[in-house]
C-alpha cells in the first residue's frame, strides 16, 4: 500500500488508522498493554458477517484459506470475520510493517469478493474498529 499518507488516514481513535484499498478497508492499530509492558501492531481487515447457514462449510474453507496464507489469518470478532496480523512492536522493522499492511491488503482484495459471494455474507457494520 505505498503512498498512503498516515495523518490523512488517522481516526479519532489514538493509535488507529483506516483507509480502503478496492473495495476493501483495512484498519492499522498500535497499542501498549501496560501488565505485559508491550506494544502491538494490528492489521486487520472486515470481510463480512458470519452467515446463518451453511457455517461448517464456511469455516472450513476459512481454515483451508489459513493454510495457505503468509504471516494473517482469518479470524472471528463477535459476529464479524476479518483478515488479521497482529505482531509485537519491539521486533518490527518499517520494512516488516509496510509488508503486513501489504499482505492484510492483498488477501484481503483475493478472498473478499469469492467468499462474500459463495455465502452471501452480509457487510460488517460496526460503530468502532476492534482492537485491545
Amino acid at each position: 500500500m505505498a503512498g498512503i499518507e498516515p495523518a490523512l488516514c488517522r481516526t479519532a481513535e489514538e493509535g488507529q488508522w483506516s483507509f480502503g484499498t478496492g473495495n476493501i478497508e483495512i484498519w492499522v492499530d498500535l497499542w501498549y498493554i501496560e501488565s505485559e509492558d508491550r506494544t502491538y501492531f494490528q492489521v486487520m481487515s472486515p470481510i463480512g458477517m458470519i452467515p446463518a447457514e451453511g457455517r461448517e462449510d464456511f469455516y472450513r474453507e476459512l481454515l483451508d484459506l489459513n493454510y495457505q496464507m503468509i504471516d494473517v489469518n482469518f479470524v472471528s470478532y463477535k459476529d464479524g470475520i476479518y483478515i488479521k496480523s497482529i505482531r509485537e512492536v519491539n521486533f518490527l522493522t518499517p520494512e516488516a510493517m509496510s509488508l503486513t499492511i501489504n499482505r492484510v491488503g492483498y488477501y484481503g482484495l483475493l478472498h473478499e469478493k469469492h467468499i462474500i459471494q459463495k455465502y452471501k455474507l452480509a457487510k460488517i457494520e460496526y460503530q468502532e474498529e476492534p482492537g485491545a
